[in-house]
């Protein structure tokens, strides 16, 4: 190659890294990634705790790769690229057989598990209300025969059991019911979700727990409904990799007469049981109350029953409508955008029973728990 021809391929790269540059900076910030179904991450401020902490450097490189332009379309290439040397993973998430997609979960670490299980205890200790906790194995954990072998994926059972060693509440045995119903649709394959068949059998162990007859999944023949059949999920997003087949969502129970109140706009509204707009978009999970939110209020059309506080995750969006004919009133808490007093809450409404349920991923990833104790 002549030395004007190198010179030109010098003067292309470096205008192309050029222009990305000036692309990047002059392209307004996203808020939401509606193809990863989440908060992105914003432009951190500067200051000398952050710079000297090194939280600002971290934050910023989020910043960066979150924000750059065109981000959807270089996942995806990246994906293509990655499928076609052979290696079935891309960006932590592995393709396995039968198109499933499976993010494996790190060890995590004893010191902050004790906090939370502390955090946890504290809350026990404050009220009279029984209080119970539901951890939810993922898929990683229920089929983790897929994933190859030597990878990097905790062991779900013993983390479960850690914490419920260290847990001074009515722990629920989550795995039993779903590793025995493991060969059916229990998960989706493009999402790291259960299905609304998982959410039932979830909710049959907690009724369970509780002494709480529960029915039977043939009471739901009538009413089964398939909303779609065409839902790629956050893993499927993530991982970037096409021509998967896609997942069929459906709904179970009924739209029954009770009234939600959603406060997700900081202050009560009239909310829905189920959004039926979600069917048509990407984020068809937020079917379920029209998606995340701070504060659920739900009166239901049983009366006399008892009152039930579920401190949660976005597992329990499907799973809630299967604990309402067993009380009267239930209110829903996601600790991410609850910023009130959680305990004058919980004073004001004096519950009969608070379930904290949350799937074992996300117990270990949230931040936010503190606010239990606080």
């Amino acid at each position: 190659m002549s030395r004007k021809s190198k010179l030109i391929e010098v003067v292309i790269f470096f205008t192309f890294i050029f222009s990305l540059f000036i692309i990047n900076l002059i392209t307004k910030d996203k808020v939401f990634s509606e193809q990863e179904n989440r908060m992105l991450q914003q432009r951190p401020k500067l200051s000398v705790e952050s710079l000297l902490s090194g939280k600002f450097m971290e934050n910023f490189e989020s910043y960066v790769s979150d924000q750059f332009v065109l981000r959807d379309k270089w996942i995806n290439i990246k994906a293509g690229a990655e499928l076609a040397s052979g290696k079935m993973q891309n960006n932590g998430v592995f393709l396995c057989r039968g198109d499933v997609f499976i993010e494996p979960l790190a060890t995590p670490d004893k010191d902050s598990l004790d906090k939370k299980t502390g955090y946890i205890n504290s809350l026990n200790k404050s009220f009279s209300s029984k209080i119970y906790l539901a951890l939810i194995p993922g898929k990683e954990g229920l089929y983790s025969d897929l994933l190859p072998t030597g990878i990097n994926n905790a062991n779900q059972s013993e983390v479960i059991k850690q914490i419920y060693d260290a847990a001074e509440t009515n722990n629920i045995d989550m795995q039993t019911i779903l590793r025995k119903r493991s060969s059916e649709y229990i998960f989706y394959r493009t999402d790291h979700h259960w299905t609304t068949l998982g959410a039932y059998y979830g909710s049959c162990a907690i009724l369970n727990k509780m002494d709480l007859p529960y029915p039977e999944l043939s009471s739901f023949s009538e009413t089964r409904k398939v909303i779609s059949e065409s839902f790629y999920g956050t893993t499927y997003s993530k991982a970037g990799f096409s021509n998967v087949s896609p997942d069929v969502f459906e709904l179970f129970v009924p739209a029954l007469d009770v009234k939600v109140l959603n406060y997700g706009k900081g202050k009560a509204e009239a909310g829905n049981m189920y959004d039926l707009s979600f069917a048509d978009k990407k984020d068809k999970y937020s079917v379920f109350f029209g998606g995340n939110t701070p504060l659920l209020e739900i009166q239901t059309n049983v009366l006399d029953k008892e009152s039930l506080l579920i401190i949660r995750d976005s597992f329990a969006d499907s799973l809630t409508p299967f604990l309402m004919q067993s009380f009267s009133k239930i209110s829903v808490i996601d600790l991410r955008y609850y910023n009130s007093s959680l305990k004058e809450y919980i004073e004001k409404i004096n519950f009969d029973k608070i379930l904290i349920c949350y799937s074992l991923a996300a117990f270990i990833n949230d931040t936010n728990l503190y606010k239990l104790s606080s």
